[in-house]
């Protein structure tokens, strides 16, 4: 995988990842987020601007797995800084629209501004991502190179909507940026 940049907020490092040429239709990057044990000030949140992409997050904690989907955003989202209890944390970033190529027929519409487990939404893309979380979260490269692959062939599975493509195609034209409220 490409690392395409990086950054340290407070001590915690999160690396960021270009999909394969495959996904760049759908995701923006991936996001790595590492474990911190330095202090970090716990009474300020962080705050997430609105993208209206929608994103999959996945979160080792001590062992465990917790997957969820935050809808697409039309409003800030304040998150709580937690760097120093998670061992690592993945995100899957997509780009506006970009969703739809893996949930298909999912109205992400109706997810705006809210946060979601995978299982609640998509039951089978929650059991394809749990083991491969679980296999592969003490490597980051090769975490990566499996969630990319998985999404890969999740995507040729989810039939195309020929009026979303046209409509998504049409959003990236130099024609002006639709509001984050119609791409959701």
């Amino acid at each position: 995988m490409e690392q395409i940049s990086g950054n340290r907020h407070n001590g915690a490092s999160q690396l960021f990842f270009a999909p394969s040429p495959l996904l760049r239709g759908v995701i923006s990057h991936y996001t790595v987020q590492l474990r911190c044990d330095g202090q970090q000030p716990q009474d300020r949140p962080l705050t997430i601007i609105p993208d209206a992409s929608g994103c999959l997050v996945f979160t080792v904690s001590d062992g465990a797995v917790e997957q969820c989907f935050w809808g697409p955003n039309i409003t800030t989202q304040d998150v709580e800084r937690d760097f120093d209890r998670i061992t690592l944390r993945l995100l899957v970033e997509f780009l506006p629209g970009g969703a739809f190529g893996l949930f298909g027929a999912l109205p992400l519409a109706e997810l705006q501004d809210g946060l979601y487990a995978v299982d609640a939404i998509d039951p089978a893309l929650g059991r394809l991502f749990l083991p491969v979380m679980e296999q592969h979260h003490v490597s980051s490269p090769a975490l990566l190179r499996a969630v990319d692959a998985m999404l890969a062939r999740r995507l040729g599975m989810v039939k195309a909507n020929s009026l979303i493509r046209q409509v998504l195609a049409g959003s990236s034209e130099p024609h002006g940026t639709p509001r984050p409220q119609a791409l959701a």
